[in-house]
């Protein structure tokens, strides 16, 4: 189960990253 939510915790975070760096690139 604690494996399950840190996946989700680290694709939580890919799509916040991938949203900055779309900010960062306009």
């Amino acid at each position: 189960m604690a494996k399950k939510s840190m996946i989700h915790r680290d694709v939580k975070r890919a799509k916040l990253v991938e949203k900055y760096k779309e900010k960062r690139l306009e």
